[in-house]
């Protein structure tokens, strides 16, 4: 999740405004953690505890006008009685995307299988086909 910050980082002209929710517990912990990154100096991060819900930090980053937001909610929007939409109304509330562990790993994923899968192969012949 870091290296995918670093890469917003480096990979742009100018400072842009990066979003993190966090537990409110640590959120000082996990400033300092995030200002101590080499590429800190490149991006203005933007920490939104979680003091009610996860919804309510979301709508704190809208405000900030976020360009990117993380969260190392492992499993947010996965728990069987999360609500379907959880992760598009936080998304939708923070008006950027919303990087996530699950997310994450799901891309790198698929580009490490996208050469070797062809899901063609396993569907029936006449799928598709008008």
């Amino acid at each position: 999740m870091f290296a995918l910050a670093q890469t917003i980082a480096e990979g742009s002209s100018r400072k842009p405004r990066v979003g993190v929710i966090v537990d409110a517990e640590h959120a000082d912990h996990d400033r300092a953690d995030w200002l101590s990154r080499p590429f800190a100096d490149q991006i203005e991060v933007v920490v939104s505890p979680i003091t009610s819900t996860w919804l309510e930090a979301a709508q704190a980053l809208g405000a900030a006008e976020v360009e990117y937001a993380f969260f190392f909610g492992y499993g947010v929007g996965l728990a069987p009685y999360d609500a379907r939409d959880e992760i598009p109304a936080l998304e939708r509330a923070i008006g950027a995307p919303l990087i996530l562990p699950h997310r994450a790993t799901v891309l790198h994923l698929r580009n490490l299988l996208m050469p070797a899968l062809n899901d063609l192969d396993h569907l029936p012949a006449d799928w598709n086909r008008t």
